[in-house]
């Protein structure tokens, strides 16, 4: 059974990033680093809606994906019908 599902959206600049979904109205859930300067991945709430937010250098920006799903499951077990 699904928990959560998360989009996760690359940025270049955590700090600004972060600061646009805050004035939208979205609240830090977390960080991976008390310094958003050094942070590398983050997660924003508002409600029920939840986004993460990850890190990439230009260069790595030019060659990964645009964006990603984060699955979260209760158990890797499959339901029985």
């Amino acid at each position: 059974m699904f928990v959560a599902v998360s989009p996760v959206c690359p940025t270049t600049d955590l700090s600004r990033t972060m600061a646009f979904w805050e004035r939208l109205g979205f609240e830090r859930d977390f960080a991976d680093h008390p310094d958003l300067r050094q942070a590398t991945y983050a997660g924003v709430r508002r409600e029920t809606l939840e986004l993460h937010l990850q890190t990439f250098t230009l260069d790595q920006i030019q060659t990964t994906q645009t964006m990603a799903m984060r699955i979260r499951l209760e158990s890797r077990i499959a339901l029985e019908a």
